[in-house]
């Protein structure tokens, strides 16, 4: 298998996992059950971090939890100044995962974190409190 085989059956892998953290929703009692999240360990970190410290502050929206969970590698220092001290500075694992992504895989994974935002993560991540 050359690399871009290699590439494009790791992209169809990664869709099949992240389309597993947006199907699936189960009727719970009185309100919808998320489905457990699939997302890597470098983008529930993320998300953990962004439930835990800035979905209750006033000034805060949707979008900009949206931003610092999901930010773009290639916009890193223009969020950093825009978020300043809210700022959760990208590791190399999360630039090395986003890497690959194109805009169908992105669309994707931006579904999967807006759930988790949403409903949390409903797989035991420590610190997934909300």
């Amino acid at each position: 298998m050359d690399e871009t085989e290699a590439f494009l059956v790791k992209s169809i892998i990664t869709f099949k996992q992240l389309l597993l953290s947006v199907e699936g929703w189960k009727n719970g009692k009185d309100k919808p059950m998320a489905p457990k999240s699939e997302l890597p360990d470098c983008i529930k970190k993320r998300v953990i971090w962004v439930r835990n410290n800035l979905m209750d502050i006033d000034d805060v929206t949707f979008i900009d939890c949206m931003q610092i969970a999901l930010p773009s590698p290639v916009n890193e220092n223009k969020l950093k100044k825009e978020y300043r001290d809210l700022w959760l500075p990208m590791g190399d694992d999360y630039k090395q995962y986003c890497h690959h992504f194109n805009a169908r895989l992105l669309n994707i994974l931006g579904q999967a974190v807006a759930v988790a935002l949403i409903y949390g993560l409903n797989d035991d991540s420590e610190g997934d409190e909300k």
